[in-house]
């Protein structure tokens, strides 16, 4: 699971880092193949990820995919395919589900 960049986290991620966007692309980027070719992680866990506390070190500036992250709060229809992607990874997506589920089958 990684968010995808888009050319305005790019260039803020960049500046807070002091590096060019095109610096940041190589070190930490790579460009999704076929369609819309977004730009996501190069590696995961993602090179943000503080692994002794396990928060992020650009939470100020982070991608806005990460600042939106689960997508709770946009219409379900709209992100279906990213909660179905993220059910065994995220604990909040799973839990919607899991309520959804419920919900449905009362």
């Amino acid at each position: 699971m990684t968010p995808t960049y888009t050319n305005t986290d790019q260039r803020r991620i960049a500046r807070y880092l002091g590096m060019t966007v095109g610096a940041f692309q190589k070190k930490y980027l790579r460009q999704e193949r076929g369609g819309d070719r977004d730009w996501l992680n190069r590696s995961t866990p993602c090179p943000f990820l503080n692994l002794s506390d396990n928060k992020c070190r650009i939470y100020s500036v982070r991608p806005a995919d990460c600042a939106g992250f689960p997508h709770l709060k946009k219409r379900f229809a709209d992100y279906g395919h990213v909660h179905h992607q993220n059910i065994d990874l995220c604990p909040a997506t799973f839990e919607l589900v899991r309520r959804l589920q419920d919900s449905l089958s009362a």
